[in-house]
């Protein structure tokens, strides 16, 4: 309903995470997150697929070692993460999301104060960033018969948000726009972007 709109001194981004076994919900999360993919690129002349299996395995095991040593809880990447990496981060109780648009990772990276990093080599060193909670959200979303072609009725769907809150709110914020149905909530959104930039040029 429009009672559920909020301000969230951080970001809220559409995101699943890759097992649901992962945690879904953490305090002051160490988050790492990465522009690439983390998967395994055979750089030598290996050729049985048990050879190319023990490669993974063992460059796998650095990366999530690294983050443990780290105390990464958090990490959001890119594009894919191989099976191998999922089971060893599942192990070390690292929660992960993956295909996260490049927009949103930068954004991540401003509101938690960290770097986007381009690597799985560039794991050594880097420095996490952080918020004051993260979160997991499950919501079934119902559209006003009013706003849906034929066939009538209401029709609803399934829709998993992120929170990231608790951020700095000089480092940027999110609304959440909730109530009526899908045109009038991008309506609202035009006006409320045409507001944001008009009250900007203020300050």
């Amino acid at each position: 309903t429009r009672n559920d709109a909020a301000y969230v001194d951080g970001v809220v981004c559409r995101l699943k995470l890759a097992d649901k076994r992962m945690a879904s919900k953490l305090a002051q999360p160490r988050i790492l997150l990465l522009d690439c993919p983390l998967e395994h690129e055979s750089g030598s002349l290996a050729t049985s697929f048990e050879a190319l299996r023990m490669q993974e395995e063992e460059h796998m095991g650095m990366v999530v070692a690294e983050m443990v040593k780290q105390r990464i809880d958090l990490l959001l990447v890119s594009g894919s993460v191989c099976l191998t990496a999922k089971e060893k981060l599942l192990d070390a109780r690292i929660a992960l999301a993956t295909h996260v648009k490049p927009s949103v990772l930068r954004r991540l990276a401003r509101s938690c104060a960290t770097t986007l990093y381009k690597s799985p080599a560039q794991v050594l060193g880097a420095t996490p960033g952080t918020c004051g909670h993260w979160r997991v959200e499950n919501l079934s979303i119902t559209e006003p018969e009013s706003v849906l072609p034929p066939p009538p009725g209401p029709r609803s769907r399934r829709v998993t948000l992120m929170y990231f809150e608790g951020c700095a709110p000089s480092l940027g914020a999110t609304v959440l726009l909730r109530g009526g149905g899908t045109p009038q909530l991008k309506a609202l959104k035009k006006l409320l972007a045409a507001a944001t930039f008009v009250a900007a040029d203020l300050f």
